[in-house]
Order: C-alpha cells, then sequence, then structure tokens
C-alpha cells in the first residue's frame, strides 16, 4: 500500500514538474518576462556584433568584435567613438524590465510612446554558443521610446516582440549618453517625439 502511495506521489511530482518547464518555456518563447528581471540575460561577451540607430538624428552604424579585443567600426559614421561601445554594452546589460504597457499597441499608441520613431535601437549578434537549446542563437533586440511622463521608466520593446514595456531608468544612459558618445552624437537630450 505505501509503494502504490510513493508511485502516485511520484507520478504527480512528474506532472507538475513537466507542466512548470512547459510554461516557462512557452513564456520565454512568447518574450514574457518577470518584472525586474534584465532584457539582457546572455554576457556581453557572447556578442560578436551589434549596431545602433538614432533614428531621430539618422544615425546609424554597426560594429564588430575584433580578434585582438575591443570593438571595430564596420559601418557608420566616421565619427563613431567605438571607445564607447563597452559602456554601450554595460548600459544595454543593466535595463529591467518593470511592466507591461500595451500587449498590442496600434500605430497610434507605438506614436504617443515614442516608438513609431524611437530614440534609439539596439541590435546584437550572439556566438553560437548563446544558444540554450542548440538552435540559432537569439537575436537580442532593444527599441527605446519616450520616457514616461509620471515615473521614472522609458517606453521600449524587447525582442522583436510588439508589446510595449517600461523600461528602468537605466535605458537613460544607452538612449541619451553613452549611445549618442558612441555615434559620434552631442550628448544633449533630444525633445520626445509625439
Amino acid at each position: 500500500m505505501k509503494s502504490r502511495g510513493l508511485i502516485l506521489a511520484l507520478l504527480v511530482v512528474a506532472l507538475l514538474t513537466f507542466f512548470v518547464v512547459k510554461e516557462l518555456r512557452s513564456d520565454r518563447e512568447e518574450g514574457k518576462m518577470e518584472p525586474q528581471s534584465v532584457i539582457f540575460p546572455w554576457g556581453t561577451y557572447l556578442l560578436s556584433a551589434f549596431s545602433a540607430e538614432m533614428p531621430n538624428e539618422g544615425v546609424e552604424a554597426s560594429f564588430r568584435r575584433k580578434e585582438e579585443g575591443g570593438w571595430g567600426l564596420v559601418s557608420g559614421p566616421e565619427t563613431c567613438d567605438t571607445a564607447f561601445a563597452p559602456d554601450v554594452l554595460s548600459s544595454w546589460s543593466r535595463i529591467r524590465f518593470v511592466e507591461v504597457v500595451d500587449e498590442e499597441p496600434t500605430v497610434e499608441a507605438l506614436e504617443r510612446y515614442g516608438l513609431a520613431t524611437p530614440l534609439a535601437v539596439f541590435r546584437g549578434t550572439l556566438k553560437p554558443e548563446a544558444a540554450d537549446d542548440g538552435g540559432p542563437p537569439p537575436v537580442p533586440l532593444l527599441v527605446i521610446g519616450n520616457p514616461a511622463p509620471l515615473r521614472p521608466v522609458f517606453y521600449g520593446q524587447v525582442n522583436g516582440f510588439d508589446r510595449v514595456v517600461f523600461l528602468s531608468v537605466d535605458a537613460h544612459d544607452l538612449a541619451m549618453a553613452s549611445g549618442r558618445k558612441l555615434l559620434g552624437l552631442p550628448t544633449e537630450e533630444p525633445a520626445p517625439t509625439h
């Protein structure tokens, strides 16, 4: 009788484990995040290349990790300063998800959030060892919009998902300071887009 109860308990635990793992995997595939989780969960050493764009300024550049260390400019204006690449990656890796603002934003909502023409867009290329399931590595993507009017957060979109989220105030450094310095732009704050 005891062995029957033990087997039943093990079966229940196995089923619960299966459903929890399945739910967590679907959350990751849908881009769902927990509050205060970092939006760039990979180590920056796993990046082989990245691009930075300031659409309001009409500036875009691509960078590649050099074999001897550091970062090299692949394309973009000569005024880009690759010395700021580590600062950009450090800022990106500190930004945290705060909460979901809008699951299915309209075009008008994207304009209101400053995401129709964002302040900044950062896209990364991860090394193959960053893939956790043997497939291709994910493509990190961060779109930074306007600062929120009543909270110290920024509107944003993460990893290609449509949903609009609040990003921690660390997005300020990426969009207004280190990101602009990387692209050779002055660091005065541009007016938010409406």
